[in-house]
């Protein structure tokens, strides 16, 4: 089975959440794995079927024998209404494609393993504080406080039976997404992703 890379440069802090708090500091943690920041699987594989489904609404990707190219990659949701789940299970298609994490390369991984890289990879982490103002003046129980990861590049492996076809509507869906993460509207999360096959 051939394998791909999606690389992801992030140009900017970014906060990719992990549902937890750090009680009075920061009101939400990015996720970690290994002591480092990372992005799920799940999380890439949400972006790039939103995007590619954008794309097939404007008549960028053009659907395939078999319908639209985000069915067949990402698969397709159960379209009945009933509440049966054995119903409802056999509504629903398996994708072709198969998204991994996004992380850091091994050495980096290897270095966070030791004892003194466990200290220093912390340092790829800061909080931001933000606040609501009302006429200049700053709103009273206002004040957020969310850790974010510096920019940094990351890489995900993508696998599956992919055709050319698949590859060129992925690699365009890869590349129109220019934010990812949580707060993408308040300027975190720029980045640029690429698809390449790995060697």
């Amino acid at each position: 089975m051939t394998r791909w890379k999606l690389t992801i440069r992030f140009t900017s802090d970014w906060h990719a959440g992990s549902g937890r708090t750090s009680g009075a500091d920061l009101d939400s943690l990015v996720a970690l794995e290994g002591g480092l920041p990372y992005v799920s699987g799940r999380h890439l594989r949400g972006l790039l079927r939103h995007s590619m489904r954008r794309l097939e609404a404007l008549g960028a990707i053009e659907p395939t024998n078999d319908g639209p190219m985000s069915d067949r990659l990402f698969g397709r949701g159960a379209g009945t209404t009933s509440v049966d789940p054995v119903e409802t299970r056999f509504e629903t298609t398996k994708g072709r494609l198969r998204v991994g994490a996004a992380r850091l390369p091994e050495d980096w991984r290897a270095f966070a393993r030791t004892p003194d890289g466990a200290e220093s990879c912390a340092l790829l982490r800061r909080g931001l504080h933000s606040t609501s103002l009302e006429a200049g003046v700053v709103k009273q129980r206002t004040l957020r406080s969310l850790e974010v990861a510096v920019p940094m590049t990351l890489a995900a492996e993508l696998s599956g039976e992919l055709e050319p076809q698949d590859l060129a509507a992925l690699a365009l869906s890869a590349r129109t997404i220019r934010r990812l993460g949580g707060h993408r509207t308040r300027g975190l999360g720029r980045c640029d992703i690429a698809l390449q096959e790995e060697t």
